[in-house]
């Protein structure tokens, strides 16, 4: 639910980290799940973004911990907005 919800926002043309990964973070804080590291970052270099406007391309990913289990997951902007949304429903 975060990724996605991420995803409707770049779907809405933003690129800022700094607006995309507390839309991500807002779902899974309210789910009480505990975060280990959410990223916004270039898909080539796995650098951290600030903003994906000038390539318009990003990897959002996060590791959490929900019942003692890690989970991991992750979403490419713009090219998994499909798979996104099919998920979302």
């Amino acid at each position: 639910r975060g990724l996605t919800a991420a995803a409707r926002c770049w779907r809405a043309g933003e690129r800022r980290r700094a607006v995309l990964l507390p839309q991500a973070r807002a779902p899974i804080d309210a789910a009480g799940v505990t975060l280990e590291y959410l990223s916004m970052a270039d898909p080539e270099t796995l650098q951290e973004l600030q903003s994906a406007a000038a390539a318009n391309r990003a990897l959002l990913s996060l590791a959490a911990r929900v019942d003692g289990v890690r989970l991991i997951d992750n979403l490419l902007l713009p090219d998994d907005l499909e798979a996104a949304q099919a998920v979302a429903g």
